[in-house]
């Protein structure tokens, strides 16, 4: 089990309205950079603080910082959903809803070194992401990353207060071994200093110490020497001597520990010191290094599923089962697969493809094409179906079926569904039927990105949910009508950016639509409260009711 060199945020119970905020700040010890996971009632919250100087000062700038930062739009970016002062001290609140801190995770179970690349895809992306968008991070530590249950690893705090705020003293900075040189040295931000952080992070998570621990691979000998030249260069202190992005990192990174040497194009100077050489010991006591079998390194975890699910599409597709098979192809709707000896057409009814044995009877195979979505329930299981991915799910059958094994394909128009339902002795050979099917004009997705899809859509869904309860708390505190067309137009525009980021989302036009119509809908509530007719007020609002469901409707069924 690989350790981890990081503090431990505090958990903080609290009632859910304004003030908890404000007590779980107050309950925070110290006055450096600190964080806390905070429970607000249903919500789970991930909150920074940071002491200012001079606070009249300091918060334009504070409130400037985190406004941008709440305007990000990676799905690898856990949303900003509040900051404020209390007394001084500064903070800044994330909803991580599913998600724990890296520390909690690493604590309830082991943190292989597959899992810790898998988790720095989802960092890679985060911090160029942020980079893309104007706003490189001051700060990513330890700290910052927290594991979601489908999607893995996820970024809260880019330094925000940092940003605004300045550097704590050296003495009062724990913080310090992730943050890019010129941050520390000169308060200002490159586009390459999340490049130095990613560096930073990929070197803890491997080898459980902060980055200026000495060579990764003298820490693990079991991580290869072209690992610590990797390492270096994106931890090199001058911006311009590192990688140009962290995805270029990460894929290094890969395939230095999976066999393949790094390339460069011109020679690097390495940050860690050679280390002399060891006098080979006697072959008896020379330790043996475990074999590499991979070649390539998961992109996400459900890849990691995928590669041990091989292992059993390849004895579904035959292992085990000496029974020959024939030439014979069974065809219909641009899909096709092999038939086993003594199998022949079976009345399809809604099915594209139907098989069946002569002799077994109650030996049946279907293929289906369905135009519709995979549903999260179906999403266990993953494996390889002969060339394609798929779901697998196994249960009982109908009376007299055996057993019931069903696979689901995810395609670009909707899902294949394979079923094979046969007696335990011949439910091989129907999976190894199912495993010669091909697609033909139908196009297959890969499982990563249904998973994708699907966590991007609950991002929206749950951005727009907090972005819309913190207005609709604040137009129910108005008493002006100054402020409650201040406050319906605010509305107006959350809605106009959930029409936004679902109109990019596959499958995303209803629920476009129905933001767009909400937030037209919350634009006459502003107008009427301008005029201040109170009868138009009343029709908005009812207006407001009438569109809000429709949208709950539609965003519950994308």
């Amino acid at each position: 089990m690989t350790r981890m060199f990081e503090p431990t945020s505090p958990f903080l119970d609290a009632p859910a309205d304004e003030s908890s905020i404000v007590r779980a700040v107050e309950e925070l010890p110290g006055r450096g950079h600190r964080h806390a996971i905070v429970r607000l009632g249903d919500q789970t919250l991930a909150l920074s603080t940071a002491y200012a100087l001079d606070p009249d000062a300091e918060w334009p700038r504070f409130a400037t910082a985190a406004s941008q930062r709440a305007g990000l739009s990676s799905d690898r970016l856990l949303p900003l959903v509040a900051s404020g002062n209390c007394d001084g001290r500064f903070y800044v609140v994330y909803e991580i809803r599913r998600a724990v801190p890296l520390a909690t995770y690493r604590d309830a179970g082991e943190l292989t070194t597959q899992r810790c690349l898998a988790f720095l895809l989802g960092i890679s992306r985060a911090l160029d992401d942020a980079t893309s968008e104007g706003k490189p991070p001051y700060a990513v530590t330890p700290e910052s990353v927290f594991i979601e249950p489908r999607r893995g690893a996820v970024i809260a705090d880019l330094g925000v207060a940092r940003e605004a705020l300045g550097n704590p003293p050296p003495t009062e900075d724990p913080d310090a071994p992730w943050i890019a040189p010129e941050v520390l040295e000169d308060e200002r931000v490159h586009p390459r200093s999340g490049v130095y952080s990613f560096g930073a992070i990929a070197y803890t998570l491997l080898t459980g110490q902060p980055p200026d621990s000495g060579p990764p691979s003298a820490l693990r000998p079991d991580l290869p020497e072209a690992l610590d030249e990797v390492l270096s260069v994106a931890l090199a202190r001058e911006p311009r001597k590192r990688y140009g992005t962290a995805a270029e990192v990460r894929h290094l990174v890969n395939l230095v520990i999976y066999g393949a040497p790094p390339h460069h194009d011109e020679p690097r100077v390495s940050r860690f010191p050679k280390r002399a050489p060891v006098p080979p010991a006697p072959a008896r006591e020379a330790p043996a290094r475990p074999q590499r079998r991979w070649r390539l390194a998961p992109a996400l975890l459900l890849a990691g599923a995928l590669v041990a699910g091989a292992v059993t599409g390849t004895v579904v597709a035959g292992g085990g089962d000496d029974s020959p098979g024939t030439p014979e192809r069974l065809a219909g709707e641009g899909l096709s697969l092999t038939l086993p000896k003594g199998w022949e057409r079976s009345p399809g009814g809604d099915a594209a493809l139907a098989a069946h044995s002569d002799d077994r009877p109650g030996t049946v195979l279907t293929v289906a094409l369905v135009d519709a979505p995979v549903t999260a329930e179906e999403q266990e299981g993953p494996v390889k179906l002969g060339a394609l991915e798929a779901w697998r799910t196994r249960g009982p059958a109908e009376a007299g079926k055996g057993t019931e094994v069903r696979y689901v394909i995810p395609t670009r128009d909707g899902k294949v569904e394979v079923t094979c339902a046969a007696p335990a002795d011949l439910l091989a050979i129907c999976e190894r039927a199912a495993s010669t099917l091909r697609l033909g004009s139908v196009t297959a997705v890969p499982l990563a990105t249904v998973v994708e899809q699907a966590e991007r859509w609950t991002l929206v869904a749950g951005r727009l949910r907090v972005d819309r309860r913190a207005a609709l708390r604040r137009l129910a505190g108005a008493r002006l009508p100054a402020g409650q067309s201040m406050v319906a137009d605010a509305l107006a525009q959350v809605h106009e950016r959930a029409a936004r980021r679902f109109a990019a989302l596959p499958g995303g036009e209803a629920a476009a639509a129905a933001a767009r119509r909400t937030a037209a809908a919350y634009g006459a509530l502003a107008a009427a409260a301008r005029r201040g007719d109170s009868g138009r007020w009343n029709a908005a609002r009812a207006q407001v009711r009438e569109r809000e469901a429709e949208l709950a409707d539609a965003v519950a069924s994308g």
